[in-house]
């Protein structure tokens, strides 16, 4: 259970870092930020991301 636990927290930090649940004030202030800074938090997005599809699915293997 601990790993599908792990697998949820990390899609949810993915869509933190990639604005997935962002209101559109904030939407707007995101556009003044550096295309280095930007870059950063899409690959943090993924990196997340690939981490809770690999937790997710691994801990749906291991379910009884």
């Amino acid at each position: 259970m601990g790993l599908l636990t792990f697998g949820i927290i990390s899609i949810l930090l993915s869509g933190v870092f990639i604005g997935a649940w962002t209101e559109p004030v904030r939407l707007r202030s995101k556009q003044a930020e550096s295309e280095e800074h930007k870059r950063f938090r899409t690959r943090l997005a993924i990196v997340f991301a690939v981490i809770g599809i690999f937790l997710l699915l691994l801990g749906g293997l291991t379910l009884k």
